[in-house]
């Protein structure tokens, strides 16, 4: 995924509590909102390149039950959130 010269590459991605089921979707959603918003507004953290080897995003927030695509949109925004 890049946006604005920036590259991401998730390696792995733990969430807990949740089964393999709608794993593509929240895949596809996540990188879709983060390459949005990393396109409209790059971190301060990424401004001068350098790389980040592990990020720990805390909770995503999502309700339990949600929809695939809108757990993934909340993991971005966790995921956008920790960079700074």
């Amino acid at each position: 995924m890049s946006g604005t010269g920036i590259e991401v590459r998730i390696e792995k991605l733990v969430l807990h509590g949740l089964g393999h089921e709608g794993r593509e979707r929240i895949a596809a959603s996540l990188q879709s909102e983060l390459q949005r918003m990393l396109a409209s507004a790059p971190p301060a953290a990424l401004a001068h390149g350098g790389q980040i080897r592990a990020l720990d995003a805390g909770q995503c927030g999502a309700a339990a039950g949600a929809r695939a695509e809108t757990i993934g949109t909340a993991v971005a925004r966790a995921v956008y959130r920790s960079l700074g």
